[in-house]
């Protein structure tokens, strides 16, 4: 069997893709058409590090007319806001980024990002900090993940989704233009189209695939993050708080600080 679409990856990426793909072609099915998709991840392998963050939106600062990546990441922050208003989605909460300083390194470095700084009430402090307060939300990766998994599966129903818990080992692209995705216990699974929602391994992938675009991959970067984390009740509401760049989150959703 050839599909007409592979996707690899189970991270926020291919999710989010896949949810777009079959909701599209749900809002215009034609029952004659048929249109098959595998999904192919090894959790065990290449864990999403979506499931593995701190998962919040804001936009911090970000300014339109200054950069191409401060416009990307502007419209970014619009059409998650225009996504959250429309489909809800299960573990999303919106609130307040409280973001100050403790030093007046840091203050310099907010005034160059702000411009302008206010006083502002922080429920997390008994007197008003200098600062700013942005409009943010604050994400559950579990839940978000398994909302979308949820209505991918809805949308896909007039069609074909097979989905593959196991680790592509090489990707190739054949002479009657078919991409070999081959699995690492050898099964081969092959599809006119191919999207790679890799991720942070997307670097190590472009070291054995045999693609026109491996350069680009080869180029992408692997940014190293890590972050304490404990479950706790602190029995009040969730709250978002930045001092000297560094986040102090509290998920009253799933009692995460």
């Amino acid at each position: 069997m050839i599909y007409d679409l592979i996707v690899v990856g189970n991270g926020l990426a291919a999710q989010t893709f896949l949810f777009e793909l079959f909701t599209q072609l749900s809002a215009n099915v034609n029952k004659s058409q048929t249109f098959n998709v595998a999904q192919i991840y090894s959790e065990e392998i290449t864990p999403s590090c979506s499931l593995r963050t701190t998962s919040t939106v804001s936009r911090n600062g970000i300014e339109e007319g200054i950069s191409g990546l401060g416009d990307e990441l502007s419209t970014s922050f619009k059409l998650f806001c225009a996504f959250k208003k429309e489909h809800n989605p299960s573990g999303v909460e919106e609130v307040h980024q409280f973001v100050g300083y403790t030093n007046d390194l840091h203050k310099k470095k907010m005034l160059r990002r702000f411009k302008e700084l206010e006083i502002i009430n922080c429920p997390l402090f008994d007197d008003p900090i200098e600062g700013v307060k942005l409009d943010s939300y604050l994400i559950n990766p579990k839940s978000y993940t398994q909302w979308f998994n949820e209505k991918i599966q809805t949308a896909s129903m007039p069609y074909k989704l097979d989905r593959y818990q196991n680790f592509v080992r090489s990707i190739s692209f054949s002479a009657d233009k078919i991409y070999d995705c081959t699995l690492l216990n050898s099964d081969v699974l092959k599809a006119s189209k191919l999207v790679l929602c890799t991720g942070a391994y997307s670097k190590i992938y472009a070291d054995f695939i045999s693609l026109d675009f491996s350069n680009d991959l080869s180029k992408s970067q692997v940014v190293p993050g890590s972050f304490l984390e404990r479950k706790v009740d602190l029995k009040r509401d969730s709250f978002y708080l930045t001092l000297d760049g560094h986040n102090l989150i509290y998920r009253s959703l799933d009692q995460r600080l």
